[in-house]
């Protein structure tokens, strides 16, 4: 067993190694990437809503695919919400390209947001809210979806970018709102599979959102908080990183 761990961390190292050695060598991409991988996840909301999550995360050549699906029940009760985003990696680095969100209880909730970069504008279908709309974008300053936005944050860690808050611009349903993010700490999460360590990023201003991600497993998160609702890695983390998939002929879509 202990050559099977020492085998799979070796595997995840040499990936991270040459993620940043094609980072020094090519304008497409400005700093290492977390790992593909695919990990089941458990939690609650408010202590009686419990989840049941499976987060999953595809390198497709120079594209990302950043998938949540969740469901979760209380009593009688049960939904499932779905939450992708696809991203590409180009001249300026890691933008998002699509997002999509579906709340199968309640389809008013859903919506669908398409950006394009070189039109310099972000579509946005929804009945939430009363209409669909659009906003004007900049590849030099990036707003990010939901997932995106997790992913751009795994990035910054990698990087030592969040030593100090930084600030980020997310679009959700016709909302646009600045997310303050920073490193709050580490701390050890004690699992069924043992000990990880982790580092904490989180918004600054008070809301709930915060991510635990795993040191030696190529910052992926270990445990996830968002709005009130907390769901932590259910999985063997040494038993989650996947292999990159081949590169698509066409942009692959939520």
């Amino acid at each position: 067993m202990d050559v099977l761990l020492r085998w799979s961390r070796l595997k995840l190292r040499c990936f991270l190694l040459i993620t940043c050695l094609f980072s020094s060598s090519s304008s497409l991409v400005a700093s290492p990437l977390p790992p593909p991988f695919k990990a089941q996840f458990s939690g609650s909301k408010y202590l009686f809503f419990s989840l049941d999550s499976r987060i999953q995360l595809q390198h497709i050549g120079q594209y990302l695919k950043y998938t949540l699906i969740t469901e979760g029940s209380i009593l009688v009760y049960s939904n499932r919400l779905y939450d992708c985003s696809v991203m590409q990696l180009g001249p300026h680095g890691l933008l998002p390209l699509e997002h999509k969100h579906t709340d199968q209880k309640n389809p008013e909730y859903d919506a669908h947001t398409v950006f394009n970069w070189e039109e310099r504008v972000a579509h946005v279908k929804t009945d939430y809210g009363g209409k669909s709309g659009e906003f004007k974008i900049d590849p030099s300053k990036p707003v990010w979806d939901p997932m995106s936005l997790q992913i751009r944050i795994m990035i910054d860690t990698m990087s030592g970018k969040l030593t100090n808050p930084r600030l980020y611009q997310l679009l959700e349903y016709r909302e646009l709102s600045s997310w303050p993010i920073a490193i709050q700490g580490d701390e050890k999460l004690d699992t069924d599979y043992g000990t990880i360590d982790t580092v904490i990023v989180q918004r600054t201003d008070g809301k709930s959102f915060k991510l635990w991600l795993a040191k030696d497993f190529g910052f992926v998160p270990a445990m996830v908080e968002l709005d009130k609702a907390r769901i932590s890695m259910t999985q063997d983390p040494d038993t989650i990183t996947q292999s990159a998939e081949q590169p698509a002929e066409e942009q692959p879509h939520c």
